[in-house]
């Protein structure tokens, strides 16, 4: 049974469809959807037409089960969003404007479309007759924040002429701003290589200080020389001739005259990144690195690219092969022990694990491009007036473009063909029957749990929603809407008795609902200001705003793991803001799988978005009309946050005049209860704990409170403060002797006056709950903790609080992976036990790094308390969050 209903509701919840209603306070249930519903996820059901209820109650109970059709999992193994609408008909009418085009192509209607009636070929160029394997033959593949420092040293003689040389196959991700290498001295730019930068352009830098004071060569290169495939590339720097080259392959493909800077000397030298190792990291692969201390000519460059490396080994400085990295140090092969440091986590990859396309060309090697012709594309033609969507011929044809691949069958580039022919497009417009416009309106937003090991129990898990604001909604036959096919759903809805102490008169969308990106919210171009017309008897108006962030774009992951400020313009000046956040370590389903324990923007895995209630000021109801506009957090300028979104609803609700002033309502018992959502609070101990509500339109003040067992003790309390229209309080009732009751007792709580006076709607006064079984334990036990590893032992600590509020034991200290065990003795009383943990992460092992930093994933904890013979009295598990508590007796 619920916590929040009178008990004759209570008893009335035996009723699977309706009951009779007859006095306040009463109720009435309608049953929706059911767990047999497997497929259906929309349908029409049958509410009262009429009658006059003080409020309505969503009951919304989700079950795991092999039947759901969502994934192969009893419960989904994602969080995903579902929604409960209802579909309402708005009285208004639209016809629907259908389009059609004089001709299309892949279902595209271009406006212009060139052609080309000779075929089309597409190219790929690979080495033919590339080296075969060698064993041991390897090369580094870097990627974001990889580098090699090779020792300064290494360049001290090359001080009038130097040469470096490398194999190189870039990423598919160039071209980026990256560097090939830079050296510096003190800090200052000597030396440096962009292959390419992002404009597809090569910068060869060599001479000089600072930025802009360096000679430098500049030539765009086409992408089969830096992505692709295998090719070596030389830079020469010769002072003495003032020329600077650049080889390919071993045949010059760009040089220059008047660079005569000279070469200062280095004191930092950095193969993949810039020579603070900081960024411009390079993308792509790397091998048989070479530094000479001379300016290779046409010949010396060839031979060297052909394997005829004699002649030249009296300059060669350094030669890494990349075929040795022993303790990250990449090995010098040339034999004067300049081995250069690894930095980050580049690949030691060997030859040919991806085919004859992953080798570099043999000495005899030749570039071949073989052909495959391209497939024509039909072009479909509509040229009957009377039926334009009906096909009257097609075309083939080619379209005028060509690429080139590499032999991996990867793109390089594009190019353009001769065109034949241009088709220009035309567009007929008509408009079918009139039709009703539906509009959805939300009435909740539900995140489901990760299912990885989850058991919602035979009876499912049930939560519970007050949707008395859409009672307008619930009337008569409903298009009702409840998306979830990773969990079965019941989904009921209770209509209790009363007048309400306003009439709601509308409920509508101020924005048509649904996800927008980051970017156009905050550059305003979606939900711009609106207009909003007041009813001649509204009294009372608040506009709900349902907001949940999604998406990992960005440094912070944006926008379901980034806090950030949304708010609304009233009459053009600013009037609410917030931040979109939620604590999700005290989440009730616990534990689950996934990363359910972290705070989101908004939503929780296994629960509902938050909904927040804003309302207008007394001032802006004196109009007809008032101007509401939304506003968020600019996003940062760099990163690609902007790239994330929001699920986002906007309602105005509008209310009439007050119907009853003084209206204090029991909303929730939260302990002592049975209720799904409150078991992180149960079985209690010591205080009790209630939620109220103040339904009327009086500021109350004074609240008298009579709680207990139904049989047993009995106490009662008196609130002072000041709780305003529509808003809730969550009050603890002083302890009571849980002892002295008998089994299987009821406990209520009862308003018996408010601000001094009777209460005007006292069927909304008393709740009645079904404590959950009381925990007893000895009075000697033992607490075992064995503490997570990778320094997280330092985040959890427990204590034990008495009948009085005071610490009797506790302990805030633990050993890295230890197991520590703590015995205890309590005198008979009430205790609660709580485990905090700082991180919010539990004891669990951080999973998530498998993939990239395994070593640092540690081992589950655990918390056990046990007996002084080591028997287990509870497990209260590793995955529990910010938290775990029990609240406990001993006799």
């Amino acid at each position: 049974m619920r916590t929040v209903l009178p008990f004759i509701i209570m008893i009335l919840q035996l009723c699977i469809t309706t009951c009779a209603v007859s006095r306040p306070g009463d109720s009435l249930w309608v049953q929706t959807f059911t767990f047999d519903s497997i497929e259906c996820r929309r349908a029409k059901f049958n509410f009262p037409a009429d009658g006059e209820w003080d409020r309505v109650l969503m009951y919304y109970t989700i079950k795991c089960d092999d039947r759901t059709p969502g994934d192969k999992y009893p419960c989904g193994e994602w969080d995903v969003t579902t929604y409960t609408r209802v579909w309402r008909d708005t009285g208004q009418l639209d016809s629907v404007r259908h389009e059609q085009s004089l001709f299309k192509i892949d279902g595209r209607s271009p406006a212009e479309l060139p052609i080309c009636d000779t075929p089309v070929y597409e190219y790929y160029e690979y080495w033919h007759n590339p080296a075969p394997a060698a064993p041991g033959d390897h090369y580094l593949r870097f990627s974001d924040q990889d580098y090699v420092e090779i020792p300064a040293g290494v360049l001290a003689s090359a001080d009038s002429a130097l040469s470096i040389s490398c194999w190189l196959m870039g990423s598919p991700a160039q071209p980026q701003n990256d560097h090939l290498f830079e050296a510096c001295a003190e800090g200052d730019r000597v030396l440096s290589v962009h292959l390419p930068w992002g404009t597809g352009e090569v910068y060869w830098e060599a001479g000089g200080r600072k930025q802009g004071n360096n000679n430098r060569l500049q030539r765009e290169a086409p992408a089969e020389l830096w992505k692709g495939r295998w090719n070596q590339w030389t830079f020469v720097k010769d002072c003495r001739s003032a020329e600077m080259r650049i080889y390919i392959n071993g045949e010059l493909w760009h040089k220059a005259a008047d660079m005569n800077r000279s070469i200062q000397d280095i004191t930092r030298f950095i193969l993949g990144a810039n020579c603070n190792a900081n960024g411009g990291w390079y993308a792509g692969s790397l091998d048989e690195i070479a530094v000479f201390d001379a300016a290779l000519d046409s010949a010396q460059a060839m031979n060297w690219f052909r394997g005829d490396t004699a002649a030249l080994q009296p300059y060669l400085c350094a030669y890494y092969s990349c075929d040795s990295v022993i303790e990250n140090r990449l090995h010098d092969d040339s034999g004067h022990g300049w081995d250069a440091e690894i930095a980050g986590q580049p690949q030691l990859r060997p030859f040919g694990v991806e085919g004859r396309t992953d080798l570099k060309p043999g000495p005899r090697a030749e570039l071949r491009v073989d052909s495959l012709l391209r497939a024509p594309r039909e072009i479909r033609f509509f040229e009957d007036e009377d039926h334009p969507d009906r096909v009257t011929r097609s075309r083939l044809a080619w379209l005028p473009q060509s690429a080139l691949f590499s032999g991996k069958g990867q793109l390089l580039r594009e190019f353009e063909l001769p065109v034949s022919d241009t088709l220009h497009n035309v567009t007929r417009a008509w408009y079918d029957a009139p039709h009703a416009v539906i509009e959805p309106v939300e009435l909740a937003r539900y995140i489901t749990p990760y299912g990885g090991g989850l058991d919602l129990g035979d009876d499912g898990y049930t939560m519970i929603r007050d949707v008395s604001a859409y009672m307008g909604l619930l009337q008569g036959s409903v298009d009702l809407e409840a998306h979830n096919g990773y969990e079965l759903l019941d989904l009921r809805f209770c209509f209790i008795k009363g007048k309400p102490a306003r009439e709601l008169l509308a409920c509508d969308n101020i924005w048509p609902g649904g996800e927008y990106i980051y970017r156009d919210l905050a550059d305003n171009l979606e939900l711009p200001t609106v207009l909003l017309s007041l009813l001649p008897q509204t009294e009372r108006a608040v506009i709900r705003s349902r907001i949940s962030g999604h998406g990992h774009y960005g440094p912070d992951n944006c926008c379901e793991w980034a806090p950030k400020e949304h708010g609304l313009l009233l009459n053009g000046r600013p009037w609410e803001a917030w931040t979109i956040w939620r604590n999700c370590g005290d989440n009730p389903i616990q534990p689950q799988g996934g990363t359910w324990q972290f705070d989101r923007a908004g939503w929780c895995p296994g629960s509902f978005v938050d909904t927040r209630d804003n309302q207008l000021p007394a001032s802006a109801l004196r109009d007809t009309l008032v101007a509401v506009d939304y506003f968020i957090e600019d996003y940062a300028d760099t990163g690609g946050e902007e790239d994330g979104r929001y699920i986002i609803e906007h309602q105005f609700l509008q209310y009439g005049p007050c119907q009853r002033s003084l209206d204090a309502a029991l909303d929730e018992i939260i302990a002592p209860s049975d209720a799904d959502e409150f078991r992180r609070y149960n079985p209690v101990s010591r205080e009790a704990i209630i939620r109220v509500a103040n339904r009327g339109c009086e500021v109350v003040t004074l609240l008298r409170i009579r709680y207990g067992l139904n049989n047993g003790p009995q106490e009662e309390y008196a609130w002072r403060g000041e709780l305003a229209e529509g808003d809730t309080l969550q009050l603890q009732l002083p302890a009571l002797d849980w002892l002295g009751g008998a089994d299987e007792q009821l406990f209520f709580a009862r308003i018996e006056g408010v601000n001094g006076r009777k209460d005007a709607a006292p069927w909304n006064d008393c709740l009645y709950s079904h404590p959950r079984p009381l925990q007893f334990l000895p009075g000697e036990f033992v607490v075992e903790t064995l503490s997570p590893d990778q320094g997280r032992a330092a985040e959890n600590s427990w204590y034990i609080l008495n009948e009085a509020g005071d610490r009797v034991a506790a302990r805030d200290s633990f050993e890295d992976g230890a197991t520590t065990r703590d015995t205890l003795q309590l005198a008979p009383g009430a205790y609660e036990f709580h485990c905090r943990d700082s991180a919010e992460d539990g004891m669990i092992l951080h999973w998530w790094l498998r993939g990239y930093a395994p070593d640092e994933m540690g081992h589950n904890g655990r918390l056990k308390l046990l007996s002084l013979q080591d028997s287990l009295l509870v497990d209260l598990g590793y995955d529990f969050a910010e938290g775990v508590g029990l609240r406990f007796h001993i006799r």
